[in-house]
């Protein structure tokens, strides 16, 4: 990915951050860019937002750890035991601490997940709206 694909704005948020939650920010962020060419980042509500057919997740660091949270992670289906206990009816939060592994793989099939889960639903309201203009 080129460096101009990345918003100034996160670059800047990011670089605010000190020691373990910067190096954490910049590799969630490489990882979730990784994630297709489609993926794009914004800085919105005071932080760095991914979006692919619709937002996807955003990064939240934290005292002791960076959370990412999937904005439709209600609709997820959780198979790799990634999301911490549900604290809000829709968003559903994973919990990186420095301490421990990085989980490139599960994270990595729970970000597809909620691309996929993405592109369905704008697919289907693009069919809705055909049925409705006939």
């Amino acid at each position: 990915m080129q460096l101009s694909s990345y918003s100034q704005a996160v670059t800047d948020y990011i670089q605010q951050h000190e020691g373990w939650q910067r190096d954490m920010l910049l590799r969630l962020r490489l990882f979730i860019l990784s994630q297709g060419p489609q993926m794009q980042e914004q800085f919105k509500y005071g932080g760095a937002f991914y979006y692919c057919f619709g937002m996807v997740c955003y990064l939240a660091p934290q005292k002791d750890h960076v959370y990412i949270g999937f904005v439709e992670g209600v609709h997820l289906s959780n198979e790799q035991k990634l999301f911490a206990e549900p604290d809000t009816k829709q968003i559903r939060k994973v919990r990186i601490y420095p301490d421990k592994a990085f989980p490139a793989e599960a994270l990595h099939d729970l970000l597809q997940e909620a691309i996929l889960f993405n592109e369905l639903k704008m697919q289907n309201k693009k069919t809705k709206s055909r049925v409705r203009d006939k």
